[in-house]
């Protein structure tokens, strides 16, 4: 205590002669127990000691109007916020996109959640996907299926939304609100279901099938592109399957490209499943491909792999043996005017041996 003491009245007289003050003071805190110092020209310097006053109990603060959770609460699903393709594989897929895509335009921007939302529609297959696309938006939404007798026969209240979910012609799903919002949305689709349900289709068909697609993040300039793209992709699961079948003394890197030029003349893709992107810098593309991968399909496309590179083999063998020719054809004739002019003309018969050579090998061996 004497040496805490001393260590403080130091200090206080260090800081009362650097800064010429008429009073000094210096309070220390340990624990529960305290002591202060004062010193000044009058009294002197005096010591006090006190328990330590405990800290004040936080008062907690009102939370603001700014911090309170918002109404509705959207793109709560990615993707809602996808690339939206012209055309789906499915009437689910189009349902659910068009749902989306009612939800996402409405002209009250969701300002003020409707108490529910009455779905009606000509399918009753296709309220879990209208629901799906509306709860993907707007989480908090109460959605519940409509007896078609009470939506046609009454009025749609204000405070609620009614949707009428039709299939015009078979080939688009259209959503038209009334009540609550007044608003249409509508996709396109096509029934591809090796598309939409890859496992359920293979499931329910016979064979073994390959889907491969052009690259989903990088999507295609060009309908083209995006079909090239495609078939690579499939080419890379087929080519190892028809390897399998063949002599393992045939280039795998040569198998894989045949399998890949037969692939881009559709000898093996079953169907085929296109679609656009519209941009607001221009228009993208991609495709998905189902190639027949059945045993059948393998042995025939292997026959075919296995004539051709026997047939370049052939044509390799064969060139090689006419450069050969040629060379021996071309050394006999130098050697022959070599000796007819005395060696007089060496060097200007070599060089034009081998300017002849070389052009007759290098014919050869393109044309090969």
């Amino acid at each position: 205590m004497k040496r805490f003491t001393l260590l403080a009245l130091a200090a206080l007289g260090l800081a009362a002669a650097g800064a010429r003050a008429d009073s000094a003071a210096l309070s220390v805190n340990a624990g529960g127990f305290g002591v202060s110092v004062v010193a000044d020209d009058q009294t002197g310097v005096e010591i006090r000691t006190a328990p330590r006053a405990a800290p004040a109990p936080a008062v907690p603060r009102a939370p603001s109007a700014a911090a309170e959770a918002p109404v509705a609460v959207l793109d709560a699903d990615t993707d809602a916020r996808a690339f939206v393709p012209d055309i789906y594989p499915s009437r689910f897929d189009a349902a659910r996109a068009a749902a989306i895509q009612w939800a996402r335009f409405d002209p009250r921007r969701w300002d003020h959640l409707p108490d529910r939302v009455r779905v009606m529609s000509e399918d009753p297959s296709l309220f879990t996907p209208i629901a799906e696309g509306l709860r993907a938006r707007v989480p908090a939404l109460r959605v519940e299926p409509c007896d078609g007798t009470l939506c046609q026969g009454e009025a749609a209240p204000s405070t609620e939304a009614w949707l009428y979910v039709t299939l015009p012609k078979g080939r688009g799903v259209t959503v038209r609100s009334v009540g609550w919002s007044d608003h249409i949305a509508s996709s396109l689709f096509v029934d591809k279901p090796w598309a939409a349900n890859f496992a359920d289709f293979c499931s329910r068909t016979p064979g073994r099938w390959i889907l491969a697609r052009s690259d989903l993040d990088n999507p295609s300039m060009s309908p083209r592109e995006a079909a090239e793209r495609a078939r690579i992709s499939a080419a890379e699961q087929v080519a190892p399957l028809v390897s399998g079948r063949l002599p393992h003394r045939y280039d795998r890197g040569n198998v894989r490209r045949l399998v890949e030029q037969r692939l881009r003349g559709d000898r093996m893709v079953y169907d085929r499943f296109p679609q656009a992107y519209e941009r607001g810098y221009g228009t993208l593309y991609r495709e998905a491909v189902l190639v027949d991968a059945s045993d059948a399909r393998l042995d025939e496309i292997g026959r075919d792999v296995r004539h051709v590179l026997d047939a370049e083999h052939q044509t390799r063998v064969g060139g090689l043996a006419g450069a050969g020719a040629v060379l021996l054809v071309v050394y006999a004739l130098y050697r022959l005017a070599n000796a007819f002019t005395r060696g007089y003309f060496t060097w200007s018969l070599r060089t034009a041996a081998a300017v002849v050579a070389a052009g007759a090998v290098t014919m050869i061996v393109a044309l090969a």
